[in-house]
């Protein structure tokens, strides 16, 4: 998605603390062709007391760089701290996460979450929520149809580079639900929590040529 000029900035500056134990994840880097803008900054980590740690450090290298930086939330799990300079606010959270994950450190420095993209165009969607150890693939969809209430007052508070169709959203939104529910009936159990490649890429398996 895109990233206002801040978030850039903050991005660039942390990338030197990041490594497998300290990375950005969340929407910022998995949905990069969206275009929504992302409220918030988030770096994940698989212990308590690393998200204290990486809090402080990045607070302190923020704060060497002229960004003022604010507390908002500071418990184990989950620091969160807003982040300004000249005019421009980003939040920025650092959070407790599974140890199970693909990382990326993609073109530049630091480390983020693997895109994972698969080629049904679903916005990596299926890809993630069949490689998600924490849940079974049924239940995470099952609540994400739960929790899936939306107005169009609700999208027009969002931020974005071009205007959102609330309609046409929700449509894709539902086919892509669908089709994630007929895939995932399809695959085996056992395969759960695995990414496949063909020619090097990650892509959306055909159930029946999982030995290619």
């Amino acid at each position: 998605m895109p990233l206002s000029k801040i978030q850039s900035e903050v991005l660039r500056l942390l990338a030197a603390h990041r490594d497998p134990e300290s990375y950005v994840g969340g929407s910022t880097p998995l949905n990069r062709s969206a275009a929504r803008y992302s409220a918030d900054i988030d770096v994940f980590h698989d212990r308590e007391e690393r998200v204290a740690t990486a809090a402080q450090q990045d607070a302190q290298l923020l704060q060497q760089h002229g960004y003022a930086l604010r507390w908002l939330r500071r418990d184990p799990v989950i620091y969160t701290a807003l982040v300004e300079r000249a005019g421009e606010t980003t939040k920025l959270e650092w959070v407790v996460d599974s140890d199970f994950r693909f990382l990326s450190d993609g073109a530049g420095p630091g480390f983020r979450i693997h895109p994972a993209p698969d080629r049904s165009g679903h916005k990596q969607g299926l890809s993630r929520i069949w490689t998600t150890r924490s849940f079974t693939p049924e239940g995470i969809i099952q609540e994400i149809r739960r929790t899936a209430r939306y107005t169009a007052a609700d999208f027009r508070q969002i931020a974005s580079d071009r205007p959102i169709d609330p309609a046409g959203t929700m449509q894709c939104f539902f086919k892509a639900l669908n089709a994630a529910e007929a895939f995932v009936a399809r695959m085996p159990t056992e395969k759960v929590g695995l990414l496949f490649l063909k020619g090097g890429r990650v892509v959306q398996p055909d159930p029946e040529r999982l030995d290619d």
